[in-house]
């Protein structure tokens, strides 16, 4: 595809995506217009796709993974009383499949990168120094601002030139700085941490081609969770309460800990399926909110689908937009353990179009193998 267009599907993406979280977006009917935009298109990838090789890879590779998932969600909802609610979650993965159809370029990725590394400091530069997006929520924004520099920095992975060891630094700091106006902590630390692994200083090659770690990493929301219920309370906590509210005015779990303990009770009154209720804007850790909302079973295939993505393109992980993308997703699946987005009933959708990079990318470099 023409690196132009790829870029102007991208930032389309983009702007719906900042809309459909904001009163305009109501207003406009943004979310249902995403909804349609994607149905429309996967479908249209579907027809174009059908007989042709390798056009099917996702729709194949994942359909029962996927289908197993959306039915458990979709019968907790229904027998939950929230009737088809997980709908509004599950249109999501139909981005991953329309990025996943298209030849993702390196050059065209970086075009777009920078694209996105510009809106994203320019939404976090009106909400920390202008007064046009006063009234919304800091966390929301410093996750627009951390997924559009996460999507920056994929064709960089691995970098050793000059140029790449000056300005994704640059373009990290500045991150970082406006950063501090939405008072985000856990979006600081994964910029920086992001930076750490694409210039290898965190090894992270190894992990990429091992299917143990992934899981590891695709547990650690639950495993971060599941610690500080049992340590809250302690003296422990306590001294990190001090320190934190010393370091940065705010206690170190800022109330997510009791919101854990409510989720994992919630679970437990509904172990195997959960309340088939997706509850936007609350648990603060995306392990939480799908055990809660889908139970033991749901939680269980909802990673596994992520464990299937991201097993099937390791051996490809030597590429450097494919290692990027990995990377990329991970960083930002373990920032949620902190905070939300990731799975609600209006999902944030670029962690999707990351996943549909890192599965187009692998199908570009399968197209140069035949």
């Amino acid at each position: 595809m023409n690196s132009v267009l790829f870029t102007v599907i991208m930032v389309g993406f983009w702007g719906l995506n900042l809309m459909n979280g904001t009163g305009l977006g109501t207003v406009y009917h943004t979310i249902a217009l995403s909804q349609t935009a994607a149905v429309v298109l996967a479908a249209g990838c579907l027809f174009r796709q059908v007989g042709k090789d390798g056009g099917l890879y996702a729709a194949r590779r994942y359909f029962y993974p996927g289908l197993a998932m959306a039915a458990v969600f979709t019968v907790s909802g229904w027998f939950g009383g929230h009737g088809l609610q997980a709908l509004e979650y599950l249109w999501a993965y139909l981005i991953v499949y329309i990025f996943a159809n298209i030849r993702v370029r390196r050059k065209a990725l970086r075009l777009a990168g920078f694209a996105y590394a510009g809106l994203g400091a320019a939404i976090l530069y009106i909400f920390g120094f202008m007064d046009a997006l006063d009234g919304w929520n800091g966390n929301t924004i410093a996750m627009v601002g951390l997924f559009s520099f996460l999507i920056f920095i994929i064709p960089y992975f691995g970098a050793t030139d000059r140029r790449s060891k000056l300005m994704l630094p640059g373009v990290a700091l500045a991150y970082v700085f406006l950063l501090q106006y939405t008072d985000s902590r856990s979006c600081m630390i994964a910029v920086v941490l992001s930076i750490l692994l694409t210039f290898g200083i965190i090894p992270m090659k190894k992990v990429l081609r091992s299917k143990k770690w992934l899981w590891f990493i695709l547990l650690v929301p639950v495993l971060v969770a599941g610690v500080i219920v049992l340590i809250s309370g302690s003296g422990l906590a306590d001294g990190l309460n001090t320190w934190s509210l010393q370091e940065f005015g705010k206690p170190i779990f800022n109330g997510r800990d009791t919101l854990w303990q409510q989720g994992f009770e919630t679970l437990f009154d509904n172990f195997w399926f959960g309340t088939g209720y997706i509850n936007s804007g609350y648990w603060h850790n995306s392990a939480v909110a799908c055990l809660a909302a889908f139970g033991a079973v749901g939680f269980g295939l909802w990673v596994k689908l992520f464990h299937v993505m991201l097993g099937d393109v390791r051996r490809y992980s030597g590429d450097v937009c494919v290692a990027g993308a990995m990377t990329a997703f991970l960083v930002l699946y373990c920032q949620q353990s902190v905070e939300l987005g990731l799975i609600a009933p209006n999902p944030n959708m670029l962690p999707y179009v990351m996943l549909g990079l890192m599965l187009g990318r692998v199908r570009y470099l399968k197209g140069k193998e035949t």
